[in-house]
Protein backbone atom coordinates (compact mmCIF):
# COMPACT_ATOMS: atom_id res chain seq x y z
CA UNK A 1 0.00 0.00 0.00
CA UNK A 2 1.82 3.47 -1.10
CA UNK A 3 0.18 6.50 -0.16
CA UNK A 4 0.41 8.91 -3.25
CA UNK A 5 1.36 12.61 -1.50
CA UNK A 6 -0.86 15.25 -1.73
CA UNK A 7 -3.65 13.22 -2.18
CA UNK A 8 -6.38 10.79 -1.28
CA UNK A 9 -5.17 8.00 -3.31
CA UNK A 10 -3.49 5.12 -2.67
CA UNK A 11 -1.47 2.34 -4.54
CA UNK A 12 -2.62 -1.06 -4.21
CA UNK A 13 0.17 -3.35 -5.28
CA UNK A 14 1.15 -7.43 -4.75
CA UNK A 15 4.31 -9.51 -6.29
CA UNK A 16 3.84 -13.07 -7.14
CA UNK A 17 5.60 -14.83 -9.87
CA UNK A 18 2.01 -15.12 -11.56
CA UNK A 19 0.78 -11.33 -13.09
CA UNK A 20 -2.53 -12.39 -13.11
CA UNK A 21 -2.60 -13.46 -9.66
CA UNK A 22 -1.10 -10.23 -8.81
CA UNK A 23 -3.17 -8.47 -10.49
CA UNK A 24 -6.13 -10.41 -9.04
CA UNK A 25 -5.71 -10.34 -5.30
CA UNK A 26 -4.76 -6.39 -5.91
CA UNK A 27 -7.99 -6.11 -6.73
CA UNK A 28 -9.39 -8.12 -4.39
CA UNK A 29 -7.45 -6.60 -1.23
CA UNK A 30 -9.99 -2.72 -2.92
CA UNK A 31 -12.79 -4.68 -2.63
CA UNK A 32 -12.53 -6.38 0.68
CA UNK A 33 -11.72 -2.87 2.26
CA UNK A 34 -14.66 -1.43 0.33
CA UNK A 35 -16.88 -4.49 1.90
CA UNK A 36 -15.40 -4.46 5.34
CA UNK A 37 -16.40 -0.40 5.51
CA UNK A 38 -19.85 -0.97 4.57
CA UNK A 39 -20.47 -4.38 7.12
CA UNK A 40 -18.68 -1.94 9.59
CA UNK A 41 -20.86 0.71 8.87
CA UNK A 42 -23.76 -1.50 8.80
CA UNK A 43 -23.15 -3.04 12.15
CA UNK A 44 -22.78 0.76 13.61
CA UNK A 45 -26.04 1.49 12.18
CA UNK A 46 -27.85 -1.31 13.58
CA UNK A 47 -26.52 -1.20 16.92
CA UNK A 48 -27.24 2.43 16.71
CA UNK A 49 -31.03 1.85 16.11
CA UNK A 50 -31.19 -0.68 18.76
CA UNK A 51 -29.84 2.18 21.50
CA UNK A 52 -32.57 4.41 19.90
CA UNK A 53 -35.30 1.81 20.36
CA UNK A 54 -34.26 1.43 24.57
CA UNK A 55 -33.78 5.44 24.81
CA UNK A 56 -37.41 6.21 23.30
CA UNK A 57 -38.97 4.04 25.88
CA UNK A 58 -37.57 5.35 28.62
CA UNK A 59 -38.80 9.20 27.02
CA UNK A 60 -41.96 8.79 26.22
CA UNK A 61 -42.59 7.68 29.87
CA UNK A 62 -41.13 10.87 30.95
CA UNK A 63 -43.13 12.85 28.60
CA UNK A 64 -46.70 11.05 29.77
CA UNK A 65 -45.08 11.63 33.43
CA UNK A 66 -44.67 15.59 33.10
CA UNK A 67 -48.06 16.30 30.91
CA UNK A 68 -49.53 14.76 33.84
CA UNK A 69 -48.46 16.78 36.62
CA UNK A 70 -48.70 20.29 34.49
CA UNK A 71 -52.69 18.91 34.26
CA UNK A 72 -53.14 18.26 38.26
CA UNK A 73 -51.19 21.42 39.06
CA UNK A 74 -53.79 23.55 36.94
CA UNK A 75 -56.83 21.86 37.71
CA UNK A 76 -55.89 22.24 41.45
CA UNK A 77 -55.21 26.12 41.43
CA UNK A 78 -57.96 26.75 38.89
CA UNK A 79 -55.86 28.35 36.31
CA UNK A 80 -57.01 29.18 32.88
CA UNK A 81 -54.53 32.18 31.53
CA UNK A 82 -51.61 33.20 34.23
CA UNK A 83 -50.54 36.29 31.53
CA UNK A 84 -54.47 37.80 32.26
CA UNK A 85 -54.34 37.13 35.95
CA UNK A 86 -50.78 38.82 36.24
CA UNK A 87 -51.63 41.73 34.27
CA UNK A 88 -54.71 42.61 35.98
CA UNK A 89 -53.20 42.16 39.09
CA UNK A 90 -49.78 44.46 37.77
CA UNK A 91 -52.88 47.11 36.64
CA UNK A 92 -54.68 47.63 40.06
CA UNK A 93 -51.43 48.07 42.28
CA UNK A 94 -50.61 50.63 40.20
CA UNK A 95 -54.11 52.68 40.15
CA UNK A 96 -53.68 52.08 44.04
CA UNK A 97 -50.12 53.63 44.26
CA UNK A 98 -51.33 56.42 42.17
CA UNK A 99 -53.97 57.32 44.16
CA UNK A 100 -52.14 56.88 46.95
CA UNK A 101 -49.55 59.75 45.64
CA UNK A 102 -52.19 62.02 45.01
CA UNK A 103 -53.52 61.29 48.35
CA UNK A 104 -50.10 62.27 50.13
CA UNK A 105 -49.19 65.49 48.21
CA UNK A 106 -53.00 66.56 49.06
CA UNK A 107 -52.47 65.51 52.72
CA UNK A 108 -48.93 67.32 52.71
CA UNK A 109 -50.67 70.78 51.66
CA UNK A 110 -53.23 70.25 54.11
CA UNK A 111 -50.80 69.47 56.84
CA UNK A 112 -48.62 72.16 56.13
CA UNK A 113 -52.01 74.93 55.87
CA UNK A 114 -53.39 73.18 59.18
CA UNK A 115 -49.70 73.96 61.17
CA UNK A 116 -49.21 77.15 59.76
CA UNK A 117 -52.56 78.16 61.03
CA UNK A 118 -52.15 76.23 64.12
CA UNK A 119 -49.36 78.33 65.35
CA UNK A 120 -50.92 81.41 65.45
CA UNK A 121 -53.93 80.35 67.86
CA UNK A 122 -54.52 83.33 70.26
CA UNK A 123 -52.86 85.88 67.77
CA UNK A 124 -54.58 88.96 66.09
CA UNK A 125 -57.37 88.18 63.14
CA UNK A 126 -55.01 90.12 61.08
CA UNK A 127 -52.43 87.59 61.36
CA UNK A 128 -54.05 84.81 60.87
CA UNK A 129 -55.90 85.92 58.13
CA UNK A 130 -52.42 86.66 56.41
CA UNK A 131 -51.67 82.77 55.94
CA UNK A 132 -51.43 82.19 52.18
CA UNK A 133 -53.77 79.34 52.43
CA UNK A 134 -56.97 81.37 53.96
CA UNK A 135 -56.21 84.53 52.19
CA UNK A 136 -56.88 82.96 49.43
CA UNK A 137 -60.02 81.38 49.96
CA UNK A 138 -62.94 83.16 47.99
CA UNK A 139 -65.28 83.63 51.16
CA UNK A 140 -62.32 84.95 53.07
CA UNK A 141 -61.85 87.59 50.46
CA UNK A 142 -65.14 88.02 50.24
CA UNK A 143 -65.77 89.00 54.04
CA UNK A 144 -62.47 90.65 53.89
CA UNK A 145 -63.32 92.85 51.23
CA UNK A 146 -66.73 93.70 53.01
CA UNK A 147 -64.40 94.46 56.43
CA UNK A 148 -62.50 97.00 54.35
CA UNK A 149 -65.63 98.90 52.82
CA UNK A 150 -66.48 99.12 56.51
CA UNK A 151 -63.65 100.17 57.28
CA UNK A 152 -63.73 103.12 55.03
CA UNK A 153 -67.00 104.35 55.56
CA UNK A 154 -66.50 104.36 59.38
CA UNK A 155 -63.43 106.68 58.35
CA UNK A 156 -65.07 108.35 56.11
CA UNK A 157 -68.36 109.37 58.66
CA UNK A 158 -65.93 109.76 61.23
CA UNK A 159 -64.72 113.18 59.74
CA UNK A 160 -68.38 114.79 59.10
CA UNK A 161 -69.85 113.34 62.24
CA UNK A 162 -69.44 112.63 66.14
CA UNK A 163 -68.37 109.43 67.34
CA UNK A 164 -72.58 109.74 68.20
CA UNK A 165 -73.87 110.13 65.58
CA UNK A 166 -76.17 107.60 64.47
CA UNK A 167 -74.73 107.45 60.84
CA UNK A 168 -71.69 106.87 62.96
CA UNK A 169 -72.88 104.21 64.80
CA UNK A 170 -74.41 102.49 62.58
CA UNK A 171 -71.36 102.35 60.07
CA UNK A 172 -68.93 101.39 63.34
CA UNK A 173 -72.17 98.41 64.12
CA UNK A 174 -71.41 97.42 60.24
CA UNK A 175 -67.68 97.31 60.92
CA UNK A 176 -67.92 95.08 64.13
CA UNK A 177 -70.33 92.45 62.07
CA UNK A 178 -68.04 92.02 59.22
CA UNK A 179 -65.08 91.18 61.20
CA UNK A 180 -66.95 88.87 63.37
CA UNK A 181 -68.31 87.18 60.53
CA UNK A 182 -64.54 87.14 59.38
CA UNK A 183 -63.56 85.45 62.68
CA UNK A 184 -65.85 82.63 62.66
CA UNK A 185 -65.12 82.27 58.96
CA UNK A 186 -61.72 81.39 59.72
CA UNK A 187 -62.33 79.42 62.51
CA UNK A 188 -64.88 77.75 60.41
CA UNK A 189 -61.91 77.20 57.86
CA UNK A 190 -59.27 76.22 60.47
CA UNK A 191 -61.91 73.19 61.57
CA UNK A 192 -62.47 72.13 57.84
CA UNK A 193 -58.30 71.83 57.22
CA UNK A 194 -58.39 69.45 60.37
CA UNK A 195 -61.28 67.52 59.15
CA UNK A 196 -59.65 67.81 55.77
CA UNK A 197 -56.53 66.51 57.22
CA UNK A 198 -57.67 63.77 59.64
CA UNK A 199 -59.32 62.45 55.96
CA UNK A 200 -56.30 62.49 54.01
CA UNK A 201 -54.77 60.22 57.03
CA UNK A 202 -57.25 58.00 56.69
CA UNK A 203 -57.64 57.43 52.93
CA UNK A 204 -53.35 56.60 53.04
CA UNK A 205 -53.94 54.46 55.29
CA UNK A 206 -56.53 52.97 53.46
CA UNK A 207 -54.67 52.89 50.37
CA UNK A 208 -51.77 51.20 52.09
CA UNK A 209 -53.60 48.49 52.93
CA UNK A 210 -55.36 47.72 49.84
CA UNK A 211 -51.38 48.08 47.88
CA UNK A 212 -50.42 45.64 50.36
CA UNK A 213 -53.46 43.33 49.83
CA UNK A 214 -52.46 43.53 45.94
CA UNK A 215 -48.77 43.07 46.18
CA UNK A 216 -49.24 39.85 48.34
CA UNK A 217 -52.09 38.42 45.65
CA UNK A 218 -49.20 39.50 42.94
CA UNK A 219 -46.76 37.24 44.89
CA UNK A 220 -48.83 34.53 45.12
CA UNK A 221 -49.84 34.29 41.37
CA UNK A 222 -46.07 34.87 40.69
CA UNK A 223 -45.46 31.59 42.59
CA UNK A 224 -48.05 29.62 40.91
CA UNK A 225 -46.54 31.20 37.34
CA UNK A 226 -43.34 30.02 38.19
CA UNK A 227 -44.44 26.50 38.97
CA UNK A 228 -46.69 26.50 35.81
CA UNK A 229 -43.73 27.37 33.77
CA UNK A 230 -41.41 24.95 35.26
CA UNK A 231 -43.90 22.39 34.45
CA UNK A 232 -44.29 23.58 31.06
CA UNK A 233 -40.52 23.87 30.30
CA UNK A 234 -40.58 20.32 31.47
CA UNK A 235 -42.73 19.06 29.11
CA UNK A 236 -41.80 21.05 26.05
CA UNK A 237 -37.90 19.60 26.94
CA UNK A 238 -39.40 16.23 26.91
CA UNK A 239 -41.20 16.49 23.60
CA UNK A 240 -38.60 18.07 21.90
CA UNK A 241 -36.37 15.49 23.02
CA UNK A 242 -38.68 12.44 22.37
CA UNK A 243 -39.56 14.06 18.80
CA UNK A 244 -35.56 14.27 18.32
CA UNK A 245 -35.21 10.56 19.38
CA UNK A 246 -37.84 9.59 17.27
CA UNK A 247 -36.88 11.54 13.62
CA UNK A 248 -33.25 10.04 14.46
CA UNK A 249 -34.26 6.55 14.24
CA UNK A 250 -36.78 6.88 11.55
CA UNK A 251 -34.02 8.12 9.86
CA UNK A 252 -31.17 5.42 11.00
CA UNK A 253 -33.93 3.00 10.31
CA UNK A 254 -34.38 4.45 6.51
CA UNK A 255 -30.73 4.73 6.19
CA UNK A 256 -30.08 1.45 7.19
CA UNK A 257 -28.52 -0.71 3.96
CA UNK A 258 -27.79 2.67 2.39
CA UNK A 259 -24.47 3.48 3.63
CA UNK A 260 -22.16 5.44 1.32
CA UNK A 261 -18.48 3.93 1.21
CA UNK A 262 -15.80 5.88 2.34
CA UNK A 263 -13.50 4.75 -0.84
CA UNK A 264 -13.80 3.53 -4.57
CA UNK A 265 -11.71 1.84 -6.76
CA UNK A 266 -10.25 4.35 -9.54
CA UNK A 267 -8.56 1.91 -11.56
CA UNK A 268 -8.23 -2.05 -11.54
CA UNK A 269 -4.82 -3.54 -11.86
CA UNK A 270 -4.19 -5.09 -15.26
CA UNK A 271 -1.64 -8.17 -15.16
CA UNK A 272 1.85 -6.51 -15.78
CA UNK A 273 3.23 -7.01 -19.26
CA UNK A 274 7.14 -7.21 -17.85
CA UNK A 275 8.22 -8.48 -14.61
CA UNK A 276 9.25 -5.71 -12.20
CA UNK A 277 11.77 -7.05 -10.70
CA UNK A 278 14.76 -8.57 -10.53
CA UNK A 279 15.72 -5.23 -12.76
CA UNK A 280 18.58 -6.55 -14.32
CA UNK A 281 20.04 -4.03 -16.16
CA UNK A 282 19.70 -1.87 -13.04
CA UNK A 283 21.43 -3.85 -11.00
CA UNK A 284 24.45 -4.16 -13.56
CA UNK A 285 24.61 -0.61 -13.92
CA UNK A 286 24.61 -0.27 -10.13
CA UNK A 287 26.71 -2.91 -9.58
CA UNK A 288 29.44 -1.17 -12.37
CA UNK A 289 29.00 1.96 -10.84
CA UNK A 290 29.32 0.67 -7.21
CA UNK A 291 32.23 -0.98 -8.18
CA UNK A 292 34.13 1.86 -10.08
CA UNK A 293 33.67 4.16 -7.09
CA UNK A 294 34.57 1.59 -5.18
CA UNK A 295 37.95 0.63 -7.15
CA UNK A 296 38.61 4.56 -7.62
CA UNK A 297 38.08 4.39 -3.63
CA UNK A 298 40.65 1.98 -2.70
CA UNK A 299 43.30 3.71 -5.40
CA UNK A 300 42.75 6.91 -3.56
CA UNK A 301 43.00 5.40 -0.58
CA UNK A 302 46.14 3.15 -1.20
CA UNK A 303 47.60 6.22 -2.86
CA UNK A 304 46.94 8.32 0.52
CA UNK A 305 48.27 5.35 3.35
CA UNK A 306 51.11 4.58 0.59
CA UNK A 307 54.12 6.96 1.89
CA UNK A 308 56.96 5.04 -0.41
CA UNK A 309 59.23 7.08 -2.26
CA UNK A 310 57.85 6.23 -6.10
CA UNK A 311 59.44 8.59 -8.22
CA UNK A 312 62.43 11.50 -8.47
CA UNK A 313 59.85 13.96 -7.59
CA UNK A 314 59.06 11.69 -4.29
CA UNK A 315 62.86 11.96 -3.99
CA UNK A 316 63.02 16.07 -3.72
CA UNK A 317 59.97 16.57 -2.20
CA UNK A 318 60.07 13.66 0.92
CA UNK A 319 63.61 13.21 0.91
CA UNK A 320 64.83 16.91 0.13
CA UNK A 321 68.05 15.35 -1.64
CA UNK A 322 69.81 15.12 -5.13
CA UNK A 323 68.48 12.52 -7.42
CA UNK A 324 71.46 10.35 -8.85
CA UNK A 325 70.23 7.96 -10.91
CA UNK A 326 67.01 5.30 -11.56
CA UNK A 327 68.21 1.61 -11.57
CA UNK A 328 65.48 -0.61 -13.32
CA UNK A 329 63.75 -3.34 -11.90
CA UNK A 330 65.66 -6.48 -14.06
CA UNK A 331 64.31 -10.53 -14.08
CA UNK A 332 67.59 -12.88 -13.11
CA UNK A 333 67.52 -16.44 -14.29
CA UNK A 334 66.06 -18.81 -12.15
CA UNK A 335 69.39 -20.02 -10.43
CA UNK A 336 70.26 -16.53 -9.57
CA UNK A 337 67.03 -16.26 -8.28
CA UNK A 338 67.00 -18.56 -5.68
CA UNK A 339 70.24 -17.18 -4.40
CA UNK A 340 68.88 -13.51 -3.09
CA UNK A 341 72.48 -13.28 -1.43
CA UNK A 342 74.19 -12.61 -4.84
CA UNK A 343 74.39 -8.93 -6.02
CA UNK A 344 73.18 -8.16 -9.43
CA UNK A 345 75.92 -7.56 -12.41
CA UNK A 346 74.59 -6.16 -14.88
CA UNK A 347 77.09 -3.66 -15.75
CA UNK A 348 79.62 -5.97 -15.57
CA UNK A 349 77.64 -8.76 -17.69
CA UNK A 350 76.47 -6.34 -20.41
CA UNK A 351 77.65 -2.88 -20.76
CA UNK A 352 74.95 -2.13 -23.58
CA UNK A 353 71.79 -3.09 -21.47
CA UNK A 354 69.73 -0.16 -20.05
CA UNK A 355 70.98 -0.98 -16.23
CA UNK A 356 74.58 -0.72 -18.09
CA UNK A 357 73.08 3.01 -18.85
CA UNK A 358 71.57 3.95 -15.84
CA UNK A 359 74.80 2.77 -13.68
CA UNK A 360 76.77 5.30 -16.11
CA UNK A 361 74.44 8.05 -15.24
CA UNK A 362 74.94 7.52 -11.11
CA UNK A 363 78.52 7.57 -12.26
CA UNK A 364 78.30 10.71 -13.98
CA UNK A 365 76.50 12.62 -11.00
CA UNK A 366 78.74 10.77 -8.47
CA UNK A 367 81.96 12.17 -10.28
CA UNK A 368 80.05 15.57 -10.54
CA UNK A 369 79.77 16.15 -7.59
CA UNK A 370 83.69 15.19 -6.39
CA UNK A 371 85.50 17.14 -8.96
CA UNK A 372 87.46 18.69 -6.42
CA UNK A 373 88.88 15.35 -4.38
CA UNK A 374 91.56 14.04 -6.03
CA UNK A 375 90.73 10.74 -3.96
CA UNK A 376 87.53 9.73 -4.16
CA UNK A 377 85.69 6.92 -1.22
CA UNK A 378 82.31 6.63 -1.14
CA UNK A 379 80.24 4.72 1.33
CA UNK A 380 77.01 3.08 0.02
CA UNK A 381 74.60 2.10 2.07
CA UNK A 382 70.59 2.16 2.52
CA UNK A 383 67.95 2.94 5.21
CA UNK A 384 67.09 -1.30 5.99
CA UNK A 385 68.30 -4.36 4.14
CA UNK A 386 67.20 -6.06 0.75
CA UNK A 387 67.45 -2.48 -1.44
CA UNK A 388 70.22 -3.48 -3.34
CA UNK A 389 72.60 -1.12 -2.14
CA UNK A 390 75.42 -4.51 -2.75
CA UNK A 391 74.14 -4.05 -6.39
CA UNK A 392 74.80 -0.47 -6.95
CA UNK A 393 78.22 -0.50 -5.05
CA UNK A 394 79.52 -3.50 -7.15
CA UNK A 395 78.12 -1.83 -10.84
CA UNK A 396 79.16 1.51 -9.91
CA UNK A 397 82.74 0.07 -8.83
CA UNK A 398 83.12 -1.60 -12.39
CA UNK A 399 82.13 1.72 -14.26
CA UNK A 400 84.38 3.72 -11.84
CA UNK A 401 87.06 0.84 -12.89
CA UNK A 402 86.68 1.18 -16.47
CA UNK A 403 88.19 5.11 -16.17
CA UNK A 404 90.11 4.66 -12.56
CA UNK A 405 91.73 2.61 -10.36
CA UNK A 406 89.01 1.52 -8.30
CA UNK A 407 88.81 -0.71 -5.25
CA UNK A 408 85.06 -2.24 -3.44
CA UNK A 409 85.30 -3.15 0.04
CA UNK A 410 82.47 -5.15 1.85
CA UNK A 411 82.76 -3.31 4.93
CA UNK A 412 79.30 -5.22 6.19
CA UNK A 413 81.15 -7.40 8.26
CA UNK A 414 77.54 -8.98 9.82
CA UNK A 415 75.97 -10.04 6.48
CA UNK A 416 78.89 -10.21 3.95
CA UNK A 417 77.37 -10.25 0.32
CA UNK A 418 80.41 -9.70 -1.80
CA UNK A 419 82.15 -12.99 -1.40
CA UNK A 420 79.16 -15.03 -2.90
CA UNK A 421 78.24 -12.51 -6.02
CA UNK A 422 82.14 -13.02 -6.95
CA UNK A 423 82.31 -17.12 -6.50
CA UNK A 424 84.60 -17.12 -3.79
CA UNK A 425 84.28 -18.38 -0.12
CA UNK A 426 82.48 -17.18 2.86
CA UNK A 427 86.07 -17.87 4.83
CA UNK A 428 88.34 -15.82 1.89
CA UNK A 429 90.39 -13.57 4.11
CA UNK A 430 89.46 -9.86 3.67
CA UNK A 431 88.98 -7.15 5.98
CA UNK A 432 88.67 -8.47 8.82
CA UNK A 433 91.78 -10.04 9.18
CA UNK A 434 93.63 -7.25 7.54
CA UNK A 435 92.03 -5.06 10.25
CA UNK A 436 92.99 -7.70 12.80
CA UNK A 437 96.07 -8.26 11.37
CA UNK A 438 96.28 -11.69 10.61
CA UNK A 439 97.66 -10.93 7.07
CA UNK A 440 98.63 -8.40 4.52
CA UNK A 441 96.79 -5.86 2.56
CA UNK A 442 98.15 -7.64 -0.45
CA UNK A 443 97.25 -10.94 0.21
CA UNK A 444 93.09 -10.24 0.72
CA UNK A 445 92.74 -8.10 -2.25
CA UNK A 446 91.35 -9.99 -5.10
CA UNK A 447 92.36 -8.84 -8.84
CA UNK A 448 89.47 -8.20 -11.61
CA UNK A 449 90.09 -7.26 -15.01
CA UNK A 450 88.39 -3.43 -14.52
CA UNK A 451 88.58 -3.44 -10.56
CA UNK A 452 89.95 -4.88 -7.23
CA UNK A 453 87.55 -6.15 -4.61
CA UNK A 454 88.30 -6.47 -0.60
CA UNK A 455 85.84 -8.87 0.75
CA UNK A 456 84.68 -9.01 4.57
CA UNK A 457 86.33 -11.71 6.10
CA UNK A 458 85.54 -13.55 8.52
CA UNK A 459 82.84 -13.06 10.65
CA UNK A 460 83.54 -11.18 13.83
CA UNK A 461 82.09 -10.47 17.49
CA UNK A 462 82.40 -6.40 16.98
CA UNK A 463 81.92 -5.17 13.87
CA UNK A 464 81.60 -1.64 15.16
CA UNK A 465 85.24 -2.04 17.17
CA UNK A 466 87.35 -3.07 14.10
CA UNK A 467 85.77 0.12 11.70
CA UNK A 468 86.07 2.54 14.46
CA UNK A 469 90.12 1.37 15.07
CA UNK A 470 92.51 3.48 13.95
CA UNK A 471 94.07 0.19 12.56
CA UNK A 472 90.95 0.66 9.72
CA UNK A 473 91.33 4.24 9.18
CA UNK A 474 95.40 3.77 8.85
CA UNK A 475 94.29 1.29 6.10
CA UNK A 476 91.43 3.48 4.48
CA UNK A 477 94.17 6.17 4.29
CA UNK A 478 96.78 3.94 2.18
CA UNK A 479 94.29 2.51 0.37
CA UNK A 480 93.50 6.04 -1.18
CA UNK A 481 97.05 6.30 -1.66
CA UNK A 482 96.96 3.31 -3.99
CA UNK A 483 93.14 3.60 -5.45
CA UNK A 484 91.76 6.81 -7.11
CA UNK A 485 88.31 5.58 -6.32
CA UNK A 486 87.06 3.55 -3.06
CA UNK A 487 83.83 2.14 -2.98
CA UNK A 488 82.57 0.96 0.81
CA UNK A 489 79.66 -1.36 1.23
CA UNK A 490 78.22 -0.23 4.25
CA UNK A 491 75.41 -2.20 6.59
CA UNK A 492 72.02 -0.02 6.57
CA UNK A 493 71.26 3.05 9.25
CA UNK A 494 68.52 1.74 10.25
CA UNK A 495 70.56 -1.15 11.67
CA UNK A 496 73.43 -0.48 12.81
CA UNK A 497 75.91 2.42 13.39
CA UNK A 498 78.68 0.96 11.52
CA UNK A 499 77.11 3.18 8.11
CA UNK A 500 78.11 7.00 10.70
CA UNK A 501 80.96 5.43 11.42
CA UNK A 502 82.09 5.11 7.90
CA UNK A 503 80.80 7.62 6.66
CA UNK A 504 83.25 9.80 8.61
CA UNK A 505 85.83 8.40 6.53
CA UNK A 506 84.35 8.78 3.28
CA UNK A 507 84.49 11.84 0.74
CA UNK A 508 80.56 11.10 -0.18
CA UNK A 509 77.50 9.27 0.55
CA UNK A 510 75.20 7.54 -1.80
CA UNK A 511 72.03 6.41 -0.48
CA UNK A 512 70.16 3.47 -1.77
CA UNK A 513 66.37 3.95 -1.62
CA UNK A 514 63.95 0.51 -2.78
CA UNK A 515 61.37 2.27 -5.40
CA UNK A 516 58.20 1.68 -4.44
CA UNK A 517 59.14 0.00 -1.08
CA UNK A 518 61.10 2.06 1.28
CA UNK A 519 58.91 4.04 3.64
CA UNK A 520 60.20 7.62 3.03
CA UNK A 521 60.12 8.60 6.71
CA UNK A 522 62.59 6.05 7.35
CA UNK A 523 65.07 6.46 4.35
CA UNK A 524 64.37 10.58 5.49
CA UNK A 525 65.71 10.05 9.05
CA UNK A 526 68.86 7.84 7.66
CA UNK A 527 69.78 10.88 5.44
CA UNK A 528 69.26 13.28 8.53
CA UNK A 529 71.47 10.99 10.90
CA UNK A 530 74.41 11.09 7.75
CA UNK A 531 74.07 15.04 7.59
CA UNK A 532 73.99 15.31 11.16
CA UNK A 533 77.42 13.98 11.65
CA UNK A 534 78.81 16.39 9.06
CA UNK A 535 79.22 14.01 6.35
CA UNK A 536 78.09 14.91 2.67
CA UNK A 537 75.26 12.80 1.30
CA UNK A 538 75.72 12.99 -2.78
CA UNK A 539 72.65 11.99 -3.68
CA UNK A 540 69.84 9.07 -3.82
CA UNK A 541 69.90 6.12 -5.95
CA UNK A 542 66.06 4.77 -6.91
CA UNK A 543 66.60 1.22 -7.21
CA UNK A 544 64.72 -1.57 -8.72
CA UNK A 545 61.97 0.85 -10.56
CA UNK A 546 59.11 -1.01 -12.26
CA UNK A 547 59.16 1.20 -15.87
CA UNK A 548 56.26 -0.71 -16.62
CA UNK A 549 54.82 1.75 -14.43
CA UNK A 550 56.06 4.58 -17.07
CA UNK A 551 52.87 6.82 -17.06
CA UNK A 552 51.91 6.49 -13.87
CA UNK A 553 55.03 7.17 -12.13
CA UNK A 554 56.53 9.16 -14.51
CA UNK A 555 58.90 7.01 -16.53
CA UNK A 556 58.08 7.83 -19.94
CA UNK A 557 60.95 9.72 -20.76
CA UNK A 558 63.58 6.59 -19.36
CA UNK A 559 61.72 3.72 -21.00
CA UNK A 560 61.24 5.58 -24.34
CA UNK A 561 65.47 6.71 -24.31
CA UNK A 562 66.58 2.85 -23.63
CA UNK A 563 64.05 1.48 -26.37
CA UNK A 564 65.44 3.55 -29.25
CA UNK A 565 68.95 2.07 -28.43
CA UNK A 566 67.38 -1.17 -27.67
CA UNK A 567 68.88 -1.23 -24.39
CA UNK A 568 65.74 -2.63 -22.66
CA UNK A 569 63.75 -4.42 -25.25
CA UNK A 570 64.70 -8.14 -23.56
CA UNK A 571 64.36 -7.12 -19.93
CA UNK A 572 61.52 -8.25 -18.20
CA UNK A 573 60.60 -6.73 -14.86
CA UNK A 574 60.27 -8.72 -11.88
CA UNK A 575 60.69 -7.93 -7.68
CA UNK A 576 63.83 -9.70 -6.56
CA UNK A 577 64.97 -7.83 -3.36
CA UNK A 578 68.95 -8.39 -3.97
CA UNK A 579 68.27 -7.42 -7.64
CA UNK A 580 68.83 -4.17 -9.06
Amino acid sequence: ISPVKESYIVDVSFETPDPALSAAIANAVGEAYIENHLESQLELTKRAAQWLRSRLDGLQGRLVTSETQLQDFKEAENLIDVSGVQTLAAHEVQALLEQLIKVREEKLKVRNTYEQVKSLEGRPLDEVVSVSAILKHPHIQQLKAQESMAESKVAELSKRYGIKHPKMLAAVSELLNSREKLHREVNHLIEGLKTEYEISTELERSLEKQINVAKSKIQGINKKSFRLNKLNRDVESNQKIYDMFLDRIKETIDAAGFEAPNARIITYAQPSRFPIKPKKKMIVILAFILGTMLGLGLVILYDMLDNTVKTPADVEEKLRSTMLGILPLIKQDAESEKNTSIAYQGFIEDKTSGFAEAIRTIRTGVLLSTLDDDKKVFVVTSSIPNEGKSTVATNLGAALGQMNKTLIIDADLRRPSLAKTFAHSSTHIGLAECVVGTCKIQDAIIHKEEFDVLLAGAASPNPLELISSDVFKQLITELSEEYDNIIIDSPPTQSVSDALVLSALATGIIYVVKADSTNHTLAQKGIERITQTGNKVLGVVLNQVNLSKGKAYDYEYLTGYYDVYGYSSNETLIGDDKTA
